[in-house]
C-alpha cells in the first residue's frame, strides 16, 4: 500500500471514534448548547492534549521487554498520565471554556466538559495510532481498533463526570472549592486505574506480564470503563431536574434527522451489546479479549447517558424557569 494511503487509513481510523461520539454529543446537545461554545470546547480540548506527550514520550521510553513492578506501573498511570491530562482538561474548562458567553446552564457545564474530552482524545488518539504506523511492526490497525472501544470513550465519559461534578460546584455555592477539587479527583482516579490495567497490555511493558496473567488486567480494564460510565449516568440521574431548571427545553427538529438520531442510537446499541457477547465468549476462554465485555456495558451506559441529557423529564411548572429560545441558526444540527 502506497505510504499516503497508509497514512490516509490511519488517520481515518484515529478520527473515527471521536466522530461516533461526537454524533452521540450532538444528540445530547442539539438545541442546548450553542454550536460555538461547542467548537470552542473541543478545540481547547484538542490543544490540552499536548500534555500527553509526557505519557507517551514516557511509555515509549520504557525498553521492550523490560521487568517493572507493580509500583512503577502505577507511578506511571497516575502521576506522568493521568494528573496532566486530567489537570489540563480541568484547566481549559475553568479558564477558557466556560467564560464563554453561551456556557449558562448546569447542562451546559456537562455537555461543554463532553466535548472538551472528546477533543482531548482525539488528538491523543492521533498521537497513538500514527506513532504504531511508524513503529516496526505497523499495528496501528488492532491498535486503533482497541482505543476506538476503550481508550476515546473513557476520556469522553470521564470528561462528562467531571462536567456533573463542576456543575455541582455552581449549586452548591458554600462547598464549591471541594466540588472542584472532586471534579480533578474522581476522573483523576479512575483514569488512573484505567491505566494500571492497561499498561500491562501495550508492547512496551510486556516484561510485566511475566509477574501478573495479562487476563487480570483485561478484566479490570472492563470493570473500570463500566463503573465511569454507570456512576456518570447515576450522578446525571440524581441532578437530572436541577439541572434543567435553567436550560431550555429541547425543540423537535424535522423528523428525518430525528429518525437518523434514532437509527444512530439503536445501531450504537447494538454494536455495544456485540461487544458484550464477544467479551463474554473471550471471559469464558480467559483471554484478554475479555476486557471487551466491560467495553460493551460501558457503551452502553453512554447511550444512556446521552439519552438522561437529551431525555424529557417530568417536572411541575413551576420547577421551570423561564429561558430564551436558541436561535436556529446557531445550534448544533445547522453548525
Amino acid at each position: 500500500m502506497p505510504d499516503y494511503l497508509l497514512r490516509s487509513a490511519a488517520l481515518f481510523s484515529a478520527i473515527f471514534p471521536v466522530v461516533w461520539l461526537g454524533l452521540l454529543l450532538v444528540y445530547a446537545s442539539r438545541r442546548r448548547m450553542m454550536a460555538e461554545a461547542a467548537n470552542v470546547a473541543f478545540i481547547a480540548g484538542f490543544l490540552s492534549a499536548l500534555t500527553v506527550l509526557i505519557s507517551f514520550l514516557t511509555a515509549s521510553s520504557v525498553a521492550e521487554g523490560n521487568v517493572i513492578g507493580l509500583k512503577g506501573v502505577v507511578a506511571i498511570s497516575f502521576l506522568r498520565a493521568a494528573l496532566p491530562e486530567e489537570a489540563a482538561k480541568l484547566a481549559v474548562l475553568l479558564t477558557i471554556v466556560y467564560r464563554h458567553e453561551d456556557i449558562q446552564s448546569r447542562l451546559d457545564y456537562i455537555l461543554a466538559a463532553g466535548w472538551v474530552s472528546l477533543g482531548f482524545a482525539c488528538l491523543e488518539n492521533i498521537f497513538y495510532v500514527f506513532g504504531e504506523l511508524n513503529g516496526k511492526d505497523s499495528r496501528w490497525l488492532s491498535i486503533a481498533f482497541a482505543r476506538a472501544v476503550t481508550a476515546v470513550p473513557s476520556h469522553t465519559i470521564t470528561g462528562v463526570l467531571m462536567g456533573c461534578l463542576l456543575a455541582r460546584s455552581v449549586d452548591e455555592k458554600a462547598h464549591k472549592i471541594w466540588w472542584i477539587v472532586g471534579a480533578f479527583f474522581a476522573p483523576f482516579l479512575l483514569h488512573g486505574l484505567y491505566d494500571v490495567c492497561v499498561l500491562p497490555l501495550r508492547k512496551e511493558f510486556a516484561g510485566f506480564l511475566t509477574l501478573i496473567d495479562r487476563w487480570y488486567f483485561a478484566f479490570g480494564l472492563g470493570a473500570v470503563m463500566t463503573l465511569e460510565a454507570w456512576l456518570t449516568a447515576f450522578l446525571i440521574r440524581q441532578g437530572q431536574v436541577r439541572w434543567r431548571k435553567a436550560a431550555p427545553l429541547p425543540s423537535s427538529g424535522s423528523r428525518w434527522i430525528e429518525h437518523s438520531f434514532t437509527v444512530f442510537v439503536v445501531l450504537t446499541v447494538l454494536l455495544s451489546l456485540g461487544l458484550v457477547v464477544f467479551g463474554i465468549f473471550a471471559t469464558w476462554k480467559g483471554n484478554f479479549g475479555s476486557g471487551l465485555a466491560g467495553a460493551g456495558i460501558a457503551w452502553l451506559g453512554i447511550v444512556y447517558v446521552t439519552w438522561l441529557l437529551r431525555g424529557p423529564v417530568k417536572v411541575g411548572l413551576s420547577d421551570l424557569t423561564p429561558s430564551p429560545q436558541v436561535p436556529i441558526s446557531k445550534d448544533l444540527t445547522s453548525g
